[in-house]
């Protein structure tokens, strides 16, 4: 067992962790919408699930192009 003082989530863990907490709040507004928690976590799992079937190799650098909003 590692020790458990420096034993800290990853980022990707800690923001999972986040929007599972309070799933039906909401997480992001904009003018003329919204997006709560569990459509926050659904919308990077698609995301994660887009880049890991395009086989990139590690280290690719990507770019996400969208409007001001989720």
């Amino acid at each position: 067992m590692g020790d458990p003082l420096h034993a800290f989530p990853l980022v990707g863990e800690q923001t999972l962790r986040a929007l599972a907490r309070h799933p039906s709040r909401v997480a992001f507004a904009w003018p003329g919408g919204s997006m709560i928690y569990r459509a926050a976590a659904e919308l990077i799992g698609r995301l994660q699930a887009v880049f890991a079937g395009v086989d990139l190799a590690p280290g690719t650098r990507v770019a996400l192009l969208s409007a001001n909003r989720a």
